[in-house]
Order: structure tokens, then C-alpha cells, then sequence
């Protein structure tokens, strides 16, 4: 019997730490909407010039976490300006790649895309715009973490 309660409760543990793995995205919606677009419109009146954005590491993704998960962007920055920041954020490594994902949809944009047009486009009803990103090894390098060269 006292086997069983051990089992129990490591499956008990293993529910626990499965289920608060939701990605910030999700806990962020688990306020209600109209709580969202409160949030929204104040930020909305304090900051008229800047963009809700909030960012969460993809599903399964093997990415590492970023400190700052709530961004409030100019309208005036490019993606390029937004990925230079986010990889700062991070800590890539010179031969990983970020993407960018909008409703699990691979965003394809070219590097002088505004952010603002992005969050006309894809801004939901409280107003935010959630990404969500992942990470690979896409460059190459010459250097790694073996000594080599």
C-alpha cells in the first residue's frame, strides 16, 4: 500500500509541474477579455504611441525563456529592430535563428515591416498582440561549445 501512495503522489507531482508549464500567453488570457482590454486602453491612454505586445516561448520549444514577457513597442520600429531586441533579450547564440509565430503561423515578414502594420493586421479583440517564438540552429558556425577552432 505505502508503494502505491508513493506512485500516487509522484503521478500527483508530475500533473502539477505539467500543468503549470502553460506558456505565459495562456495565463496572461486566463484574465477575462474585458479585463484584457481595460489593461489595454490604459496602457492605450498612457503610452497613445505604443503597441501591447505579449511574448511567450512556443509549445515544446527547447528556446531559452525571456525575462521580459509584456512589451510596449513603438509603432515606428521594424522587425529588425524588434528581432535585434529580442535576441538581446535572450542570449542567442550567433548561429540560432529566432521565428516569430501569430496564432501558431510561421510569420513572414520582411525585415523593414513595421511593427504597427503587424499589429493592425493581427491584434486581437482586448487589443494585444501575442507572439510566440522558437529557436533553431540555422547559421552554422565555426565556433561551438567543443573548442573546436
Amino acid at each position: 500500500m505505502e508503494k502505491y501512495k508513493r506512485y500516487k503522489n509522484k503521478i500527483l507531482i508530475y500533473k502539477y509541474i505539467v500543468m503549470s508549464k502553460l506558456s505565459y500567453i495562456a495565463e496572461f488570457k486566463k484574465n477575462s477579455l474585458d479585463k484584457r482590454t481595460e489593461l489595454n486602453t490604459q496602457l492605450k491612454t498612457k503610452y497613445p504611441d505604443r503597441l501591447g505586445i505579449i511574448v511567450s516561448k512556443r509549445e515544446n520549444s527547447q528556446a531559452p525563456d525571456i525575462s521580459k514577457k509584456k512589451f510596449l513597442a513603438p509603432s515606428d520600429i521594424s522587425m529588425h529592430q524588434l528581432i535585434y531586441i529580442f535576441r538581446k533579450r535572450i542570449n542567442l547564440k550567433e548561429s540560432q535563428g529566432v521565428f516569430f509565430f501569430i496564432n501558431n503561423t510561421l510569420l513572414l515578414s520582411s525585415s523593414g515591416t513595421l511593427i504597427g502594420e503587424i499589429y493592425n493586421q493581427y491584434k486581437e479583440k482586448d487589443g494585444f498582440l501575442y507572439i510566440t517564438y522558437d529557436v533553431e540552429n540555422t547559421f552554422g558556425s565555426l565556433r561551438d561549445d567543443h573548442g573546436w577552432f
